[in-house]
């Protein structure tokens, strides 16, 4: 079975060696590069070639939702999930908007964040059940549903929905 290549960017030296001694204990992932920034993240992208990129929302020089659109737009077949610790749903719907696969928190224990890696690399996406929850009571007070600021179909607010209720 072939190895899933990761690529990581985050601007705390700790989360960011954190990450890459805990999921290289993972057999089938190979951390193929660290990134500090946005920036560094896009040429990592470039050299490596990775299948999944972890990236923190807030860094210097690049954010990493400008960092997504970027690496998306050049290497659309690179998976994204955002890593951050922000709980709000203008970042969690910029990521997801910008292409991003999944979005969870820093405070995720790391055999589900190895499980969720796995989830999107197979072509899942992957919320968890609060932030789909925040996400449909900020479309359900700012706009009809037929007509969202977000662009989201009926189905995705359908999904959604069903995804804030716990289901998957």
């Amino acid at each position: 079975m072939a190895k899933i290549k990761v690529l990581l960017a985050d601007d705390q030296e700790l989360i960011l060696e954190s990450l890459h001694i805990v999921l290289s204990m993972e057999e089938d992932l190979e951390i193929v590069g660290l990134a500090k920034n946005g920036e560094e993240a896009l040429k990592g992208c470039e050299q490596f070639k990775p299948d999944m990129v972890l990236m923190d929302v807030n860094m210097p020089v690049m954010d990493g939702v400008a960092a997504t659109a970027l690496i998306k737009e050049r290497m659309p077949a690179t998976k994204i999930i955002m890593l951050t610790s922000y709980k709000e749903v203008e970042y969690v719907l910029a990521a997801l908007s910008h292409g991003a696969e999944g979005y969870l928190l820093k405070a995720i224990h790391p055999r589900d964040l190895a499980a969720g890696i796995r989830v999107v690399q197979a072509g899942g996406t992957l919320i968890t059940q609060e932030m789909a929850s925040k996400m449909i009571k900020n479309i359900n007070n700012t706009t009809p549903p037929k007509n969202n600021e977000f662009g989201l179909s009926g189905r995705e607010i359908e999904v959604l929905h069903k995804l804030a209720a716990g289901l998957r």
